[in-house]
């Protein structure tokens, strides 16, 4: 695996020629980029191109639209999907509704979006909280803003902030399990949404 630092923050797998799907990852509010590291690296080790993008003032909510210029940078990637945690993941769910025919599939960890535009989008999601998070209540409330075929996952004793590597308030580090689990559980969860997307083919 290459991972490369610059204007943005990219995994690239090891196994030789261009992956065939990629995912642009928008950090949570506050949060910095690099703190998402560990979770994209093994989601890159699972076959998949991932690009981690540092927003102004760690809010992703400010740049919504971040996930065009790596698209653009990579026109061999054939199938997209945009994703984030928490803030990270409304922004991202911004990006997919407005370009439903650029980006095939949508990741949210911990999060959900704030309208139901996406219902109807046939962009196809996954969502992924830990059981142990506050916002799960909300992940269950927003299924109606989100497709009947979208993918739900539940991560036994996960937390909201080991989505991520950084320091949290006490209150919210709930988690009964270690970061390296819940990173490996959300990877795969991950993984088998992005390895998905070729099945419908290439997004005009």
């Amino acid at each position: 695996m290459r991972v490369e630092t610059g204007r943005w923050i990219t995994f690239t797998p090891a196994s030789g020629g261009s992956p065939a799907s990629g995912l642009v990852v928008y950090p949570g509010g506050r949060v910095d980029a690099r703190a998402y590291a560990p979770l994209a690296r093994r989601i890159s080790q699972r076959g998949h191109l991932v690009v981690i993008v540092p927003v102004r003032l760690n809010l992703a909510i400010l740049e919504s639209d971040a996930a065009s210029a790596v698209i653009r940078a990579h026109p061999e990637i054939r199938h997209w999907a945009v994703g984030g945690h928490s803030l990270g993941g409304v922004a991202a769910s911004l990006y997919a509704a407005a370009h439903p025919g650029e980006v095939a599939g949508l990741v949210l960890w911990a999060a959900y979006p704030s309208n139901d535009a996406l219902r109807t989008s046939g962009v196809r999601v996954l969502s992924v909280c830990g059981s142990r998070d506050a916002a799960l209540d909300g992940v269950r409330q927003a299924r109606p803003l989100l497709p009947d075929d979208t993918r739900y996952g539940v991560i036994e004793g996960g937390d909201h902030p080991q989505f991520g590597a950084y320091e949290a308030p006490p209150e919210l580090r709930t988690a009964l399990i270690s970061a390296e689990s819940q990173w490996d559980l959300a990877a795969s969860a991950t993984a088998e949404l992005l390895a998905s997307l070729g099945s419908r083919g290439r997004a005009p």
